[in-house]
């Protein structure tokens, strides 16, 4: 019994001297299995601390205090880096290590200059920021030379790499979620941007962040202009779009020339612009179209990499698919609600188009007045004047009295399909969201004692002459038309009721007005 106790108690010391070694061991002091960032520390705010808790990469074999936060979080951290560092020196490797430094209670903190990155950890964690400092510090290091749209240049570069590690560009929002690069876009209006709108986007730079969640956007200095970095979704989609249209092979020898693009191309990148007077932010929007332009067509392997010759087809032919030519923007949505007055931010027409919109995303709507032009579902209007024109394929604008066919014919320029609401009540609800979902039979269905006329310009155009002399558009338009009328020159033969849209549709030779509806009208039939 005397050795019994002996031999248990010797083994449950062996034991707990092993636990105590294992426990010893465990925290042994951790490393990053990294080829290119040197170490990370995580700052201290407090003065009085002992510094910064700090990591090296294991080949420095660099003994540090034990450290419980990274060895909590920085496994994950790790194996996002090794995978970003390992695609981007399979291209080229880095010419210098990284070192980065985590900004304690600063979530959207985040800064990259030269070798050193400084990110808040709410970015840290989130996925897609840690991955676009490493490419920007791999692009800076080959893009020395710079020119006027660097910055926006820079994210885009940022975005195909991202999606050619990815598959996607995963960059989460702290806020908005994930930025998506296949939302519906459009050149013009819906890549112009006031500050709040661009500080509500989840397309904002990651360095914006911290200046647009702690100052007032009245007051955030953002480097660059809208009109700049307003353009980055759009050029990220063609950047993209312009890659999955190269075969398989061509996509590898694209992605392994990609330094090399980066570094040649670039001939002469100035852009002078002899405009006089006001530049608009249309035309700032053509001219960093241009600058963009050029660095994909300027790589000098455009000679003899044919590959690059591809993509640099592709580019051109979606940017010219987006209305973009080599002096203009053709700026088109499908549907503007123009208003005769100003309207207030809560207005109901605004509120209503713009939850359409968030909920439809496919749909390009926007609403003006006199001075502002909202992009829905943006809350923050633009100038008018900030774009020299802006084209729809259908209009509604809403009047009280008569008009003439010249107040029709000034919409000319601006729109196809012109629906004009005669109604004199501005308290009266009217659901546009039906007329750009539907159509006019649904939008006339919705609202059954609605007076309006729905326009075809185009054609409306070709009789203009015989319609100059005309008042009131009423006096003419009455449902037992007069053969003699001087609708009888549009070819109107017949005008139909129809009762599900409760409204009458001419047949008509030529369709320059294709439905409407009177204040008088209660008939069911001509």
């Amino acid at each position: 019994m005397h050795w019994n106790r002996i031999l248990f108690g010797t083994t449950v010391l062996s034991f707990g001297l092993v636990s105590l070694l294992l426990i010893y061991l465990s925290q042994e002091p951790l490393c990053i299995d990294s080829r290119v960032v040197e170490r990370i520390d995580k700052l201290s705010l407090a003065p009085s601390s002992q510094g910064p808790e700090t990591v090296y990469r294991c080949a420095v074999r660099k003994s540090v205090p034990y450290s419980g936060y990274f060895a909590q979080n920085l496994p994950p951290w790790a194996d996002r880096i090794k995978k970003t560092e390992r695609f981007l020196e399979s291209i080229e490797p880095f010419y210098r290590r990284v070192q980065i430094a985590i900004v304690p209670k600063q979530d959207s903190f985040y800064q990259v200059h030269n070798h050193q990155i400084r990110m808040g950890e709410g970015m840290l964690d989130l996925p897609g920021h840690l991955e676009r400092a490493l490419i920007k510090v791999w692009f800076r290091e080959r893009n020395q030379n710079k020119f006027d749209s660097g910055i926006l240049m820079e994210e885009v570069v940022t975005d195909f790499l991202l999606f050619a590690l990815e598959g996607d560009v995963k960059v989460q929002d702290l806020k908005q979620g994930f930025v998506n690069w296949k939302a519906p876009l459009s050149v013009g209006p819906f890549i112009l941007q006031s500050q709040g709108a661009y500080c509500e986007s989840p397309w904002r730079r990651s360095e914006h962040y911290y200046a647009c969640d702690s100052i007032t956007f009245e007051t955030a200095k953002i480097s660059a202009s809208m009109s700049d970095l307003s353009l980055r979704p759009l050029l990220t989609q063609l950047w993209i779009r312009s890659y999955l249209d190269l075969s398989g092979s061509d996509r590898y020898r694209f992605v392994k020339q990609f330094a090399n693009l980066v570094r040649s191309a670039r001939k002469d990148l100035s852009f002078q612009d002899v405009s006089l007077g006001k530049v608009s932010a249309m035309t700032e929007m053509v001219r960093h179209l241009k600058q963009t332009q050029r660095y994909v067509t300027s790589a000098s392997l455009l000679e003899s990499e044919k590959s690059m010759i591809k993509f640099q087809r592709n580019y051109m032919g979606h940017l010219h698919q987006f209305g973009f030519y080599d002096s203009s923007i053709e700026a088109q949505v499908d549907f503007i609600y123009v208003s005769q007055e100003s309207l207030a931010p809560d207005s109901e027409v605004l509120s209503s188009l713009a939850k359409y919109t968030k909920k439809n995303v496919e749909a390009q709507v926007a609403v003006r007045d006199e001075k502002s032009l909202w992009i829905m579902p943006s809350r923050f209007p633009l100038a008018v004047d900030s774009i020299s024109q802006i084209k729809s394929k259908r209009m509604a604008v809403q009047i009280c009295g008569n008009y003439d066919f010249s107040f029709v014919f000034s919409f000319a320029e601006q729109t196809e399909k012109l629906l004009v609401i005669n109604e004199c009540n501005k308290k009266r609800s009217i659901d546009y969201t039906w007329y750009v979902e539907e159509g006019i039979e649904s939008f006339s269905s919705h609202h059954p004692d609605l007076a309006f006329v729905q326009y075809h310009i185009p054609s409306l155009a070709m009789k203009a002459t015989e319609l100059k002399g005309i008042k009131n558009v009423f006096d003419v338009i009455q449902p037992r038309w007069n053969p003699e009328s001087v609708l009888h020159s549009l070819g109107w033969q017949k005008v139909l009721w129809n009762e599900t849209a409760r409204a009458y549709r001419p047949q008509a030779v030529i369709d320059g007005i294709e439905w409407f509806r009177l204040n008088s009208v209660r008939e069911s039939s001509l």
